[in-house]
């Protein structure tokens, strides 16, 4: 997932062939879309079990959001010296900008800035002991940020902010079903009861969710906010990452799945450099070996020369090098 996440976010921004050009492509483009969705929902259906445990405790969340700042401030920092080399100078208020956003020179953060704005959010709901209380907040930070984006109010609060803070926040709202939903499937037990029998989750939740989603989407397109995604896109999202869940990893060849393992390890690293590194790629190396920029050969070169820069910085002694990329 991490590998189809961060190659995702590479062709998002790099990839400019028009949908429809090859069939192949068309699908993988189009399933591409659902990689932020995806792969917020699934990381806290992965980590929803530990966290919504009774037994969880502050240094725990303490570690996760550790580990999410310090690429944020790191990368920040990096990003800031390379362009004031670059352009000569740079204002220090961009430097604030990027740290507390993400979405300023380096405009692709704000994911991982959002993710830990949300842990900080849903912090104080999972240290709570009711979990009848855990349950009824959970869904309600469900419905809530589906009807801001059905009613227009989302798209209120943030007119007139400035860039830096009016995407971020629009997606924060966006996001925050993406957490809540996975939060609460794990809290009320329903994932521990189908992971007992992963093949029944499977015939029982996707089919069900494919039924909503023909039933609701028509009606529910009227979606006044950044993505547009609204329940379809929800619904569309679960049933993706159920499916990623449930499938057994043992259905992937076992050296497939150790080449997959290796490259994921940087799916972090890729995700913070390849904006810079694209940039750079593109306009010096790319027409040397004959790349055209915007062709998926091209996206495709981009994200192996990521990769080699990631696993070069882990290469360093240094443990803070390390936590940056990995």
């Amino acid at each position: 997932m991490r590998v189809w996440f961060s190659f995702g976010v590479v062709l998002a921004h790099f990839w400019h062939e028009p949908f429809g050009s090859d069939v192949v492509m068309d699908i993988f483009a189009r399933s591409t879309q659902l990689r932020m969705a995806t792969f917020m929902f699934v990381s806290f259906l992965l980590t929803g079990p530990s966290l919504c445990d009774t037994s969880v405790n502050r240094d725990k969340i303490v570690r996760r959001l550790w580990r999410l700042a310090l690429p944020i401030v790191m990368w920040a920092v990096i990003y800031f010296a390379v362009l004031w080399v670059a352009h000569g100078g740079m204002p220090v208020s961009s430097l604030w900008w990027q740290l507390f956003t993400g979405h300023s020179y380096n405009k692709a953060m704000w994911f991982l800035n959002n993710i830990l704005y949300l842990t900080l959010l849903f912090a104080p709901i999972l240290l709570m002991h009711d979990r009848i209380l855990k349950t009824a907040i959970f869904a309600v930070l469900t419905v809530v940020p589906l009807a801001l984006e059905y009613t227009g109010a989302e798209q209120a609060l943030i007119d007139g902010l400035r860039d830096e803070i009016k995407y971020p926040l629009g997606r924060l709202v966006e996001m925050m079903p993406y957490v809540s939903l996975p939060l609460l499937l794990c809290v009320t037990g329903v994932m521990s009861r189908l992971r007992d029998n992963p093949l029944r989750g499977l015939v029982l939740l996707l089919p069900a969710a494919a039924v909503a989603y023909i039933w609701l989407a028509p009606g529910w397109s009227g979606v006044y906010a950044l993505t547009a995604g609204g329940l379809p896109l929800l619904i569309k999202t679960m049933m993706v990452s159920l499916m990623i869940y449930f499938l057994p990893g043992r259905i992937i060849p076992a050296v497939l799945r150790r080449m997959l393992a290796a490259v994921a390890r940087y799916g972090m690293g890729i995700y913070c450099v390849h904006l810079l590194v694209g940039h750079v790629f593109f306009d010096t190396m790319a027409g040397a070996v004959g790349l055209r920029p915007g062709s998926f050969s091209g996206c495709v070169a981009l994200y192996i020369v990521s990769l080699a820069l990631c696993v070069a910085i882990s290469r360093i002694p240094s443990r803070l090098c390390r936590n940056i990329v990995m």
